[in-house]
């Protein structure tokens, strides 16, 4: 039997306006800047700020945490819905959780030189997150030598425009909206 792709998980990549956000497109050599995912209408994400709502409301710490929606302002926007199955969205989602309170790695960045390794779950930068996200739900990746599903990537980092381009070639992904 086939699992029915009935649902979905919509991902968020963004290009910011602030100086963390360039460096992060320079170096990583990245259109984006960060990515989060869509759980409830409120984002999932991992970020190295406290992030102030433009709304309002109280701040909201760094690392592993929910935001709402269009909580800042960015220069560029793409959000992908990724079809799935129910029980991949669920573990997409529950990965996501259990993460929720960790925090944000600031080697991570610089992993792009060091030797690290992004799938060491003790803290995230977003993209490293959401591609751990997907792997844990079986969205992508292939079986390893001991039955680990994981993306054949380098292990010290995965940029955001990385992500992207994974998902952009992913089979029904579409864009719901992009600015």
């Amino acid at each position: 039997m086939t699992d029915v792709l009935d649902q979905y998980v919509d991902i968020s990549f963004v290009a910011g306006l602030g100086r963390a956000s360039g460096a992060i497109q320079w170096f990583g050599d990245d259109f984006f800047s960060h990515v989060d995912v869509y759980i409830a209408g409120m984002l999932w994400g991992a970020r190295s700020d406290v992030i102030k709502p433009l709304s309002g409301g109280p701040a909201i710490p760094a690392g592993v945490q929910c935001r709402p929606d269009n909580y800042e302002h960015w220069l560029h926007r793409t959000v992908f819905r990724l079809p799935c199955t129910m029980l991949q969205q669920q573990s997409y989602y529950a990965f996501i959780h259990s993460q929720e309170g960790k925090p944000y790695d600031p080697l991570a960045i610089a992993g792009f030189a060091l030797e690290r390794n992004w799938r060491k779950a003790d803290s995230w930068i977003c993209s490293e997150l959401q591609a751990a996200s997907g792997e844990s739900a079986d969205m992508w990746g292939i079986l390893d030598a001991v039955g680990e599903r994981k993306l054949f990537v380098p292990n010290n980092s995965i940029a955001p425009g990385a992500l992207a381009m994974l998902i952009s070639g992913r089979d029904g992904t579409t864009i719901l909206s992009s600015y």
